[in-house]
């Protein structure tokens, strides 16, 4: 997890999430704003993007889908 420098009330905000296998990006990468708000999903099968990427608008619902195969759109 990597977080945004903290804020004016010192709360530390989540940026990325995500897991590592053998040093790779393993599984679902899920982006935050600095808000807190989930922005971005992007699943990862070592190390590369693979498979749909969802954005998500300010609403919260999926405002944009991107297939990757091989870290390539």
């Amino acid at each position: 997890t990597i977080f945004f420098p903290p804020n004016d009330q010192g709360q530390k905000i989540k940026a990325l999430e995500g897991q590592f296998k053998d040093d790779l990006l393993e599984g679902p990468v899920f982006e935050y704003n600095e808000q807190g708000a989930l922005v971005a999903e992007t699943p990862f099968h070592q190390g590369k993007k693979e498979g749909t990427a969802k954005v998500f608008g300010p609403n919260g619902k999926v405002s944009a889908t991107i297939a990757f195969v091989s870290d390539q759109r």
